[in-house]
């Protein structure tokens, strides 16, 4: 509905009424009638067929007057508010342009007793300054709405106001918000795929967001049942964020595909190395092997020469003493270790690693598994980078040629 102050303004002719104008001591061209008076005369029985409540203004005074003519034309002007019904169509909200009509007929009096015609010159006419907040008035074109009823055929005229909403309003408080949000969801294709907090929070904030303004966008609507174009506009940006985080979920299980395609293969060390390497930490694994091989270079037990004081060996005690040489040709007593003539129990063999050979291998086909993999999730974000943003360009173009354009 939409409500209006209006100054209804109705002419007819009472020939009953007529006078002669030199009758008047002022000389005047009519008369004003006193008030109360159109209770006693013959007046149109005007109704507003699409009324949902009116009222007659009465401060100070009742506003309305009647004023006389010597040929016995009467002009009746009142003041009145009212509040009319109107079928809006919303399929365009809040690109739409709506026709809002007022219809004014007789309650009692059909066309054979009365007829409804508009004045010739100006028969609607609006204030210049009239301003409204979400709508234009473009014109108010009028047309006879006469009607048959089963008691007849009632006059009727009807002047329709042609509003446009102003779509100032919407530009700044939804489709820059969402082009804005939708754009921020693009972010995430620039950032590393192994930044997964990041990229997983970008995702969801925008898709609340999104949600949250599309239910926000639609509370001052009434609950229609077809689509309005707000609710194209936002379903398709809400697709657009929440295939943004899908994409993220297809490049993360391509950088993660490398961690289940080779599995590690092989026993001790090897079978750790390669482990170490599945999880990223081959570097540091190699780092460690280098510093044990220096350790055990430097700790390197020096050749060992069993010879006695005398140049040979002590025979008899079941214990050798151990001499070393220090290079020099001397001969130094040690007792930093004694050696049995039993002879000790052999050790345990170690389970041989896999050769350089088969390690090579497995390296060589872990490593290519995680370029392929890392290759195809990048390939994925650069093709993202182009394709959302060509969509969303062409879903615009589709979208204001459609509801704005296109009548």
């Amino acid at each position: 509905d939409y409500s209006v102050n209006i100054y209804l303004r109705q002419q007819w002719y009472d020939p009953r009424l007529r006078f002669n104008k030199s009758e008047i001591s002022d000389n005047k061209d009519c008369v004003k009638l006193e008030d109360k008076i159109w209770e006693k005369l013959w007046v149109p029985d005007v109704f507003f067929r699409n009324e949902k409540k009116a009222d007659f203004h009465h401060v100070t005074i009742p506003n309305r007057f009647i004023n006389l003519y010597p040929d016995g034309k009467l002009w009746y002007v009142m003041k009145i508010s009212a509040t009319l019904s109107c079928m809006m169509q919303l399929q365009k909200y809040p690109l739409d342009t709506q026709i809002c009509p007022m219809m004014l007929e007789s309650f009692g009096h059909t066309m054979q007793t009365v007829i409804f015609k508009w004045l010739v010159n100006k028969s609607v006419e609006s204030t210049d300054e009239l301003s409204m907040p979400q709508f234009m008035l473009k014109g108010y074109p009028t047309k006879d709405c006469s009607k048959n009823y089963t008691t007849g055929s009632y006059p009727c005229l009807q002047v329709d106001f042609i509003l446009q909403r102003d779509i100032g309003y919407f530009i700044i408080q939804v489709y820059i918000p969402t082009i804005l949000q939708v754009i921020l969801s693009w972010v995430a294709f620039w950032i590393n795929a192994e930044a997964i907090p990041a990229r997983v929070s970008l995702g969801l904030l925008t898709v609340l967001t999104m949600t949250t303004q599309s239910s926000g966008a639609g509370q001052s609507l009434p609950r229609v049942s077809y689509i309005k174009a707000i609710d194209v506009w936002m379903s398709v940006c809400l697709i657009f964020v929440f295939a943004s985080l899908l994409e993220f979920a297809v490049v993360n299980v391509y950088s993660r595909k490398d961690t289940n395609s080779v599995k590690p293969a092989g026993n001790g060390d090897a079978g750790v190395a390669e482990a170490a390497e599945n999880f990223g930490v081959r570097s540091s694994l190699r780092l460690h092997d280098q510093e044990q091989q220096q350790q055990q270079q430097q700790y390197q037990i020096p050749k060992i020469l069993p010879v006695n004081s005398g140049g040979a060996q002590t025979p008899g005690s079941g214990r050798n003493r151990i001499f070393y040489s220090d290079g020099a040709g001397a001969a130094a007593e040690s007792t930093m270790l004694l050696l049995s003539n039993e002879k000790s129990p052999p050790p345990k063999q170690q389970q041989q690693p896999e050769s350089a050979g088969q390690q090579s291998s497995n390296s060589a086909k872990l490593t290519s598994a995680q370029i392929m993999s890392t290759n195809t999730a990048r390939k994925i974000d650069k093709i993202s980078r182009r394709l959302f943003p060509l969509m969303f360009l062409i879903f615009n173009v589709i979208y204001w040629v459609m509801y704005v354009v296109v009548k």
